[in-house]
């Protein structure tokens, strides 16, 4: 059975009933997408908001309580995050029995207000730069802090993701799709597997998607919603490679974008810039983010066989399906020249050794051309805009003009 199958089905009244008698709280109710658990917008007659979550009848309470500190921990270090709110009985979490009689627990977290950056069509270079960032401070934030639930076996884990796509990739019923997650993912073990033991690890959020990401600030049109303010659901956090939570972000910022490269080497050059990337990390970025594409579609195609009436489960698929194709296109080597290049390196990392021996042997190689340039008598053509050999007035540019006299 799908854990998605023991998601909590409570209705507004009850939501509103569970925020009265748990949180002494008078709120209207409004319902939130979520994958596998229930979560309420919940407003008062003063307009205070907060957000109720119902967790899924499968979830275990460590993972909840870890969730907790892991909010409490970032709350001393960004401002970023959505903190909790106990109950009327000190509680941080609580327990709710829904119709059906099965139990869910229940917790109250502040509400962050913002656009989801998935229904922001405008995201300048600004923006992009400053997702990067932010998700590079996060990580900055979260070194060194760590709870055992979070190391688990997780199917939203990168590190678990070709398994998982090795699993369901016979589900995905897009014969061409089918075809080419699974050509992707031969490429991602080829290239990129090798490379996994050198990254470093940590606590991660591990759901930086488009919807999870807040947006606000300006007060203009130029400059309304360029900023991140917020980062919400820490459902999926897993100790796995740090590096995964920048290649998510990138994951579902560049679908639909016409130039995902340039999208994503300005969230590359924002992340650098708070927490510096190694090297083995920049050459596997790529790599991930067409694995978590993969690994989405693979997931998806699972959930959808046992809920095909859910449309959250298929909301970023559409967006994957197109875009997947057009990254298929890119070379993976130029993906990491260009998200070099923006950490400040050398597009490719052999290029300074290269350099170093030509200069040395310069005078060892014979001419290229004849005669040779470097020997004979060279008259360099200034053909610039400010060039004396240039009018203003193209007719008077006759090739007479423009042929050197020799004394």
């Amino acid at each position: 059975m799908s854990i998605v199958e023991h998601a909590p089905k409570f209705d507004l009244d009850s939501a509103s009933r569970l925020a009265r008698d748990l949180y002494g709280l008078e709120a209207s109710a409004i319902c939130l997408p979520s994958e596998r658990d229930q979560n309420f917008l919940l407003e008062t007659a003063s307009g205070e908001r907060f957000v109720l979550k119902m967790a899924n009848a499968t979830e275990e309470r460590t993972m909840l309580e870890a969730q907790n500190r892991v909010m409490d921990h970032l709350s001393k270090h960004i401002d970023l995050c959505p903190k909790v709110i106990p109950a009327k009985n000190g509680e941080e979490i609580t327990i709710a029995e829904s119709e059906n009689g099965a139990n869910h627990f229940v917790r109250l977290v502040t509400y962050l207000p913002g656009t989801p950056l998935g229904k922001v069509k405008r995201r300048s270079p600004a923006l992009l730069h400053d997702l990067g960032t932010k998700i590079g401070q996060l990580d900055v934030a979260l070194q060194g802090f760590d709870h055992p639930t979070l190391h688990r076996d997780f199917h939203w884990d990168l590190a678990n993701g070709l398994s998982i796509i090795r699993r369901n990739a016979g589900l995905i019923g897009d014969t061409e799709l089918r075809g080419l997650v699974t050509k992707l993912a031969d490429e991602f073990e080829k290239n990129t597997t090798p490379l996994l033991p050198k990254l470093r690890t940590s606590v991660i959020h591990n759901d930086a998607n488009d919807y999870n990401i807040l947006v606000g600030g300006g007060s203009d049109l130029y400059t309304r919603n360029q900023s991140v303010v917020g980062l919400i659901d820490f459902g999926d956090m897993v100790h796995s490679y740090t590096v995964s939570d920048l290649a998510l972000a990138i994951a579902y910022a560049i679908l639909d974008q016409p130039d995902p490269l340039s999208v994503a080497a300005q969230i590359v050059r924002g992340y650098h810039s708070a927490f510096p990337l190694f090297e083995d990390e920049i050459s596997v970025v790529f790599g991930l983010v067409t694995l978590r594409l993969c690994q989405s579609v693979a997931v998806a195609a699972e959930q959808q066989k046992h809920q095909p009436e859910n449309d959250y489960l298929g909301i970023s698929q559409q967006s994957i399906r197109k875009s997947l194709p057009e990254l298929a296109k890119i070379p993976p080597r130029l993906a990491e020249a260009i998200f070099r290049e923006a950490c400040g390196l050398t597009p490719v990392c052999s290029s300074p050794v290269i350099t170093d021996w030509l200069g040395e042997h310069t005078d060892e190689f014979g001419p290229v051309l004849e005669p040779d340039i470097r020997t004979h008598p060279v008259v360099v053509l200034d053909l610039s805009m400010g060039s004396p050999l240039l009018s203003a007035d193209p007719a008077q540019n006759a090739e007479p003009r423009l042929t050197p006299r020799f004394a």
